[in-house]
């Protein structure tokens, strides 16, 4: 049996994501900086990952038609991941076991978001409601620590205890 698994208004959603996402100046360098494919794929929520140093998939609810901000900081994340991840090398560790790689993986995801934040800035500035998409996602205090300048410690621990449960 065979899936289809891009989504039916692929080609529309990718053009719209990467013109929201080139109205902010840090996104639109971003975009320039990456040679890779970029493909929508359907799936139960709006989310970015990096399979591979070819490729940037995000996933959109199959209903949704129309790109809005959250693809756009999707691909945001998604781009700072592959820069990150082409940094160290392809593949990732295939089995998080160990404290060390844990603890990795958390430094890179909270580095991630942290390079999200001016893109949604800029693009809030643009007119897009990109802070209210952060608070959807649960990162207003992770935001506010950012805006206000606290220390690259303080974010480790808020972000430490936003993932606590």
């Amino acid at each position: 049996m065979s899936f289809k698994y891009r989504h039916p208004q692929a080609d529309a959603i990718i053009m719209r994501t990467k013109d929201i996402l080139s109205q902010s100046s840090t996104g639109d360098l971003l975009l320039n900086n990456y040679q890779g494919k970029i493909d929508i794929i359907a799936g139960p929520a709006s989310q970015g990952f990096v399979p591979s140093e070819n490729v940037i998939f995000l996933s959109v609810p199959a209903m949704q038609a129309q790109a809005n901000v959250e693809q756009a900081l999707d691909l945001a994340g998604s781009l700072i991941e592959h820069k990150s991840v082409a940094a160290k090398g392809f593949p990732e560790p295939d089995v998080i076991q160990d404290d060390e790689t844990l603890t990795y993986m958390h430094h890179r995801n909270l580095d991630l978001i942290l390079g999200v934040f001016p893109v949604a800035q800029e693009l809030e500035e643009q007119g897009f409601k990109a802070i209210a998409e952060l608070r959807h996602a649960g990162l207003s205090k992770l935001y506010q620590a950012w805006k206000t300048g606290k220390s690259h410690e303080e974010y480790v621990m808020i972000y430490w205890n936003m993932n606590k449960g």
